[in-house]
């Protein structure tokens, strides 16, 4: 079967943070949560760099430097895994 995006991307992010890649950055610093009639926009914290980025990438519809994303992990989850 073919592999599918998502898990590819996976893969590579965590081969990045084994390296200690600068291109790699996570943000767990919860600044907002908005709801709006599609479901909630929830705005995170992180270093300019990212955001200059990105607002180009909204304003102008173009592809940036960086590929941004959000995982939603429930910690309980997370917490048997982590205890594996």
């Amino acid at each position: 079967m073919k592999e599918n995006l998502g898990l590819k991307i996976l893969k590579a992010v965590i081969e990045m943070a084994k390296d200690d890649n600068y291109g790699l950055a996570m943000s767990t610093t919860l600044v907002s949560v908005q709801e709006e009639i599609r479901g909630c926009v929830i705005g995170f914290g992180a270093e300019q760099r990212f955001g200059e980025d990105l607002k180009r990438q909204i304003l102008y519809g173009e592809e940036g430097e960086y590929f941004a994303c959000a995982f939603f992990i429930n910690r309980k989850e997370l917490i048997k895994y982590l205890e594996k």
